[in-house]
């Protein structure tokens, strides 16, 4: 009869288990939503499924729980571009997240942060949840749209924010940035091309900031190194971008992108020492020349010891040369180089073909 009672008890137990839900979770359904049988012990999936459908931005605490969130571990390297908030964006010190997000995620920034900000993009509306001392309280999300402005950036970009803030300034060089496009002297990344060490080379060298462009979306100039992380380009500054970028890869297209990124990439700078030996005229015969596949390191070199020199490509004609000269060889090392690029000229290529034949020059391979 004991072993019949303890077995009664135990039927009773589980179905109360099933009946009565947790506080909150009438509500929430998940996109990846398992039945009775496919629930296990294991941790929960990462990332978290999305809540379906998101509520409003006003009604989203409604998912979340104070108890839960009291009994929760603090998360180890919070703040670190190597932890788990580090392509989260962090605006004010508080987490940002759609409506949309799984409430446990955002309980748990709530038990690490004590704050975070809720936001509907389509509504353009915000609210601001902060847990304190086992309550939680709402209120209007300030600076909303700058809120929404960093949701729309590449995690990446977040990644980077973090990332300054973890590391000196050191060991990091100006040219592993020189080939990408520039315009005001910054960098212009594109998500699509370039990669996270190009964001963190260009916050942590020259301005330390950079443009950003992408599609659909108005251009941006990011600072890593400010809370507010980017300020929307002004119309001139965003048609100087876009210049550059049809300038650089159309001319990556036609000469490969060596001879862009020296013409159109990260400015050169002449050094007072050359100034002479920029000024003086170079023979034919010791004319620096590169094929298609040259280094940009040697060809900024070349411009800064002899303030020019010549290139080659594979064409129809099967050989296409070009003169890339320094048009201001005498400025001052603050003022950036002044680079032209043209064709040579039919008279300039016979040159070339006497002394090559005399064996005077040796014209570079363009296979």
């Amino acid at each position: 009869m004991n072993l019949l009672k303890v077995i009664h008890l135990g039927l009773v137990s589980v179905f109360l288990a099933a009946v009565i839900l947790p506080r909150g979770c009438a509500a929430v359904t998940w996109a990846d939503e398992a039945g009775p049988s496919e629930v296990t012990p294991s941790a929960p999936p990462e990332p978290e499924p999305p809540l379906v459908p998101p509520p409003f931005a006003e009604t989203y605490i409604k998912h979340l729980d104070a108890e839960r969130i009291a009994n929760l571990p603090l998360s180890f390297q919070r703040d670190s571009y190597r932890g788990p908030y580090a392509a989260v964006p962090v605006y004010n010190k508080r987490p940002l997240y759609r409506t949309n997000t799984n409430p446990r995620t955002v309980e748990q920034a709530l038990r690490d942060y004590e704050s975070v900000g809720i936001l509907d993009s389509k509504r353009r509306d915000g609210r601001m949840i902060v847990y304190d001392h086992g309550r939680l309280i709402q209120g209007l999300l300030p600076g909303t749209d700058t809120a929404l402005g960093h949701l729309k950036l590449d995690s990446d970009v977040h990644i980077v924010k973090k990332f300054v803030k973890d590391l000196p300034a050191t060991g990091f060089h100006e040219n592993d940035v020189a080939s990408l496009p520039h315009a005001s002297h910054m960098p212009i990344i594109r998500p699509d091309y370039d990669s996270l060490i190009h964001m963190k080379i260009a916050a942590m060298t020259g301005t330390k900031k950079f443009w950003y462009v992408r599609p659909d979306e108005p251009v941006v100039l990011i600072d890593p190194h400010r809370e507010s992380l980017f300020i929307n380009a002004r119309d001139r500054d965003e048609q100087r971008v876009y210049r550059r970028l049809t300038e650089y890869d159309t001319a990556k297209h036609k000469y490969g992108e060596p001879i862009a990124s020296i013409v159109w990439g990260g400015p050169l700078y002449p050094e007072a020492a050359f100034r002479d030996e920029r000024m003086r005229r170079t023979p034919l015969q010791e004319y620096p020349r590169f094929g298609p596949n040259a280094a940009r390191d040697d060809m900024a070199h070349a411009l800064q010891t002899r303030g020019r020199f010549r290139f080659y490509i594979r064409s129809n004609e099967g050989r296409t040369g070009y003169k890339v000269m320094v048009k201001n060889p005498t400025a001052e090392s603050h003022t950036p180089m002044d680079i032209s690029i043209a064709q040579l000229t039919w008279w300039e290529v016979k040159q070339e073909h006497i002394l090559e034949t005399a064996k005077q020059i040796h014209l570079p391979s363009v296979v």
